[in-house]
């Protein structure tokens, strides 16, 4: 009987193995990013904060999303673990379009800057519907297909400055 529970408990960690190495690779290169920033005098300190801030949430949340990770904490911490996970869902796109926010300018920085008000908006109503209604997911699906898409339109933006720089473009369109 006992060698069938090892096997159990073997087989839950040989599949759970390969997240749980993830996020704690995540969470240490967060506490890389943290300590170059103490260390680091000037430039890049804001973004290695919001990266060190960005990896830890994301290496943070990977680790909550664990099933044997739930079963081995406390029961009276169970319910705020879940809490954060799906806090730390929403807010992740927050901090992940503040760091890329410290690394550029003009045009795609207006771009970056409504990306994040969008960001803001899917965590504050994703965040109260988890609050209302219980629902853990309700805008997560946002968060899934809201990246990609912010990447092609930053692809787009930096494409259309591009043609503005040809003179050829801006004789026949008068930008």
């Amino acid at each position: 009987m006992a060698g069938t529970a090892q096997t159990q408990v073997a087989e839950l960690l040989r599949e759970q193995l390969p997240q749980i190495i993830a996020g704690t690779f995540f969470v240490l290169a967060a506490l890389v990013a943290f300590a170059i920033a103490s260390i680091r005098r000037g430039s890049g300190v804001k973004f290695l904060v919001w990266l060190g801030l960005w990896t830890g949430m994301f290496g943070l949340n990977e680790l909550l999303g664990i099933p044997v990770i739930g079963d081995v904490l406390p029961p009276w911490l169970r319910a705020p673990a879940n809490s954060v996970h799906i806090f730390l869902s929403y807010l992740v796109l927050v901090v992940a379009t503040l760091a890329f926010l410290e690394l550029i300018t003009g045009a795609l920085r207006v771009f970056g800057k409504f990306m994040l008000a969008a960001d803001i908006l899917v965590a504050v109503l994703g965040i109260g519907a988890s609050l209302i209604s219980g629902s853990e997911d309700a805008f997560l699906f946002i968060t899934t297909c809201w990246p990609p898409s912010a990447v092609r339109c930053s692809v787009l933006c930096c494409w259309c400055q591009r043609f503005r720089d040809v003179t050829w473009f801006s004789a026949i369109t008068g930008f």
